[in-house]
């Protein structure tokens, strides 16, 4: 469970640079329309953008090779949630 009063140290850190300011950029966006859309899909979008916007605020990802997870990457969390989202609204 993360323990968001622990300060995380420079070994939890796996996300850097670039890939840190997409997720805050890409999270935000998502949070955005999720609050512009409504309903179920705006808030799995609210949800999805929350987790990137963590990832972005914090520099750790839990599910990054090299971390304690399983070695997927965020991307393939939101190609999963984007394919989740599509086939909803069919």
């Amino acid at each position: 469970m993360l323990d968001i009063h622990s300060a995380a140290t420079s070994q939890d850190k796996n996300v850097h640079g670039l890939e840190r300011a997409s997720s805050l950029a890409g999270g935000a966006l998502m949070v955005s329309k999720g609050l512009r859309h409504g309903g179920l899909v705006g808030l799995l979008q609210i949800a999805v953008g929350g987790l990137a916007l963590a990832r972005g605020f914090s520099g750790h990802c839990a599910t990054r090779p090299g971390g304690s997870g399983t070695g997927r990457s965020i991307t393939a969390c939101v190609r999963t949630s984007s394919a989740v989202l599509r086939n909803w609204r069919r």
